[in-house]
C-alpha cells in the first residue's frame, strides 16, 4: 500500500522537472512530449496497483479454496472417523448379542443337563398331576373320567358298574365338579351350585361309560349332592372337596379293538404314596361323531384294581 502512494508523487516530481527544463529550453513540443510521457507513467502505475489488486484477490481466492479444501478434507476425515466409530458400535453390539444368546443357550443348556424341566413338560390342569405335554391331548382328556372313577370306587367301595344307579351318578358327580372348566357351558352359580345343561351331563357320561344309553334317574342317597331342575333342564350341583389326592397317567398303550390299554393311579400329594393303582380299557366313543367338537373319543370299558 506504501508503494501505490508514492507512485503518483514521484510521478509528479518527475513531471514538474521536466516542465521547467521544458521552460527554461523554450520548447513547446517537448513539453508536449514530456506531458504524454509523464501520463504513460501514471497509466504504467495505475496498471501496476490493478495488477498489484489482482494478485492480491486471486491470492485471496487461492487461501478460500485453500480453507476450503481444508474444511472439506476434515468433514471427509470426521464422516471416515464417525463411519468407523459407527461401525466398531454395530460390530461391538452384534458381538454383545451374540455373547448374550450364547450365554442364555448355555444357561438353558445347563438348567435341562441338571434335570430342570420345562413348563411345558409340568402342566397340571383341574387338580391333577402328571397331565403333561408328554401325552396325546385325546388321552389327556380320558385322565378325567378315569379319576372321577377312581376315587368314586375308593370312597363309596364298589367297583366299576354302569348299571348301579349310585356307581354311576357318584362318578358322574365327581366327573362334573372336578373338570367343570373343562366345558364353557358349565357355569357357578352365585349360590355357589354348578349349573351343568342335561346335554352336557350326557357328553360327560360317554367318557365313563361305553355302554352308556341315558341318564338314570337320581338315587336318593345322592339328593344332598345333586339335583335336576325341569325348568333350566339342567343338573344342579352342590360343589365338593377332593381332599389331598391327585390322579396321574402312568401307561397307554394302543390295542386291537381300535382303543387302549391304560394305566392310572390315585396318589396322596404330601408324600406321593399311592392311594391306588387301576387297569383302564378304553374303546372308541361311539357318541362322539354326533357331538361337536367332542371332549372324549373313547369310552372307558372296564377298569381293574392292580395289586
Amino acid at each position: 500500500m506504501r508503494k501505490k502512494k508514492l507512485l503518483p508523487a514521484a510521478a509528479y516530481l518527475l513531471t514538474c522537472g521536466l516542465v521547467l527544463s521544458a521552460c527554461s529550453s523554450g520548447g513547446t513540443k517537448e513539453l508536449e512530449t514530456v506531458s504524454v510521457s509523464a501520463e504513460a507513467l501514471s497509466a504504467g502505475a495505475t496498471e501496476m496497483d490493478a495488477s498489484t489488486d489482482a494478485a492480491a484477490g486471486e491470492t485471496a481466492e487461492a487461501t478460500s479454496s485453500t480453507d476450503t479444501s481444508a474444511a472439506e478434507t476434515a468433514e471427509k476425515e470426521t464422516g471416515e472417523v464417525e463411519s468407523t466409530d459407527a461401525s466398531a458400535s454395530s460390530e461391538t453390539g452384534s458381538n454383545a448379542e451374540a455373547g448374550n444368546e450364547a450365554e442364555t443357550g448355555n444357561a438353558a443348556g445347563a438348567g435341562n443337563a441338571a434335570g430342570t424341566e420345562s413348563p411345558s413338560e409340568t402342566g397340571t390342569s383341574s387338580g391333577t398331576t402328571g397331565l403333561n405335554s408328554g401325552w396325546d391331548e385325546t388321552l389327556l382328556h380320558m385322565l378325567m373320567p378315569m379319576d372321577a372313577l377312581m376315587m368314586t370306587a375308593v370312597e363309596q367301595g364298589q367297583d366299576y358298574d354302569p348299571s348301579s344307579p349310585e356307581f354311576f351318578w357318584g362318578a358322574l358327580y365327581r366327573e362334573l365338579g372336578l373338570y367343570a372348566d373343562a366345558s364353557s357351558l358349565i357355569t357357578t352359580e352365585e349360590s355357589g351350585e354348578i349349573k351343568v345343561p342335561r346335554q352336557t351331563a350326557q357328553e360327560f357320561a360317554t367318557g365313563l361309560f361305553a355302554d352308556y344309553s341315558d341318564l338314570p334317574a337320581l338315587p336318593e342317597s345322592l339328593s344332598s349332592m345333586i339335583r335336576y331342575d325341569e325348568g333350566w333342564d339342567a343338573y344342579f350341583l352342590s360343589p365338593g372337596d377332593r381332599g389331598l389326592s391327585a390322579a396321574e397317567l402312568l401307561t397307554a398303550s394302543p390295542a386291537e379293538d381300535g382303543g387302549y390299554d391304560m394305566t392310572a393311579r390315585l396318589y396322596d400329594v404330601t408324600d406321593s404314596s399311592d392311594i391306588c393303582v387301576y387297569r383302564f380299557h378304553l374303546v372308541p366313543n361311539a357318541y362322539a361323531d354326533g357331538i361337536t367338537e367332542p371332549l372324549f373319543l373313547y369310552s372307558v370299558e372296564s377298569m381293574s384294581l392292580q395289586e
